[in-house]
């Protein structure tokens, strides 16, 4: 998958149980504000355990399980 944005700002998200959340991963080109925010554009892929993203105990209790199978 090949995608392209001329924004200054992508967000990466994610999408599962269609449900989207951010990746914490954003990629910031130029800053370039307008009415004070940067504007942003949002890539939105399925999730993958790839993109787990640890903010909470069953963030956690899944990264320790994966990582065990690995």
């Amino acid at each position: 998958m090949t995608a392209y944005t001329t924004s200054p700002m992508t967000t990466l998200m994610y999408e599962r149980d269609r449900e989207r959340e951010f990746t914490g991963i954003s990629l910031v080109k130029r800053l370039e504000f307008m009415h004070e925010i940067i504007p942003w554009a949002s890539l939105v892929i399925p999730w993958t355990t790839e993109l787990l993203n640890v903010n909470t105990q069953e963030d956690l209790k899944l990264a320790l399980r994966l990582c065990k199978h690995e």
